[in-house]
């Protein structure tokens, strides 16, 4: 919630800090910044064709939507629920079909060969590898520690004296270190979720707030790791070095850290649903308090270049 939030205060309302601030400046002055194509002396060309078509949006979308109802219909989504496996192999398949709608329409209208269209799919299946490799390694220690008992054995060493409100704090501290290392929120979810779990219920922590601290660790370590396919993803989209990417938005995203740790202690201790209004409070203050103070030393900055 908190990193949803930040977006339109820097994106809308321009309340930039720290390197991003320093990036964004540059980036209305038409000064390239660091690892950017053009920077390097490059250019960075985006796919075009004469012949290309709207319906190569719509028309696979619209194939997806058709399976995914085709499939799941019959048996009453979305009113009625799925087996996981069922609906994961229905996303699949439409993501199959919309993939070969795309493929044929982009060789019928003779913009993309056929043999590049299926070499773009495979390279994109090939980029996924590493994320599923990760991820069966995730489930494998996952498994390891089920069967060796360390849910049982965390959760017995958390009653014999650990506080119950310091577990959605623990959580989201270990979650982040994980998933910084890993670069992966989907495999932090899957090692730490059934270690989290019998421990809150052994010592009578609050389990939602455990669950959501787990969650937002992931997520938290995820987007600063710089080895993360959401950094690469965002950087590479954006023309932009991968460290760099990570430098602007570190401080960002250590202020929504900081303040979601001291929140989920607040939740530890009362798992009250305001406490979620009085983060956003105090991320929206301080993210104010902070641009005003760039843009108050902006000047002198200036002025000290000047002499």
């Amino acid at each position: 919630m908190l990193a949803i939030a930040i977006v339109p205060l820097m994106a809308i309302k321009r309340l930039d800090f720290g390197p991003m601030a320093l990036a964004e400046q540059q980036a209305r002055q038409g000064i390239p910044h660091r690892g950017s194509a053009h920077h390097q002396g490059e250019s960075a060309q985006p796919f075009r064709h004469d012949n290309a078509k709207a319906s190569f949006v719509w028309a696979p979308l619209l194939v997806m939507a058709l399976v995914l109802i085709a499939m799941l219909g019959p048996k009453g989504f979305p009113f009625e629920p799925v087996p996981g496996s069922e609906f994961r192999a229905a996303l699949s398949t439409s993501y199959f079909f919309a993939a070969i709608t795309l493929i044929g329409l982009m060789t019928g209208y003779r913009v993309r060969a056929l043999n590049d269209g299926i070499a773009v799919y495979l390279k994109g299946m090939s980029n996924m590898m590493s994320v599923a490799i990760i991820l069966v390694l995730a489930w494998t220690l996952s498994g390891i520690g089920k069967e060796l008992g360390t849910a049982a054995y965390i959760a017995e060493q958390a009653q014999a004296g650990f506080p119950y409100w310091l577990v959605p704090a623990t959580a989201f501290l270990l979650a982040a270190i994980i998933s910084f290392a890993t670069g992966s929120s989907w495999g932090t979810f899957a090692i730490m979720i059934p270690l989290v779990i019998p421990t809150a219920v052994a010592i009578d922590a609050p389990l939602f707030v455990s669950i959501g601290a787990v969650l937002s660790g992931g997520l938290f370590g995820d987007h600063c790791s710089p080895i993360s396919e959401t950094t690469i993803l965002a950087s590479t989209g954006a023309d932009c070095d991968q460290f760099e990417h990570v430098r602007t938005q570190l401080p960002c995203a250590l202020l929504n850290g900081g303040i979601a740790l001291a929140s989920f202690v607040l939740a530890g201790i009362t798992a009250h649903p305001g406490i979620v209004i009085l983060a956003l409070l105090v991320q929206l203050t301080t993210v104010i308090l902070l641009a005003r103070q760039h843009q108050r030393r902006q000047p002198a900055a200036a002025q000290a270049q000047v002499l």
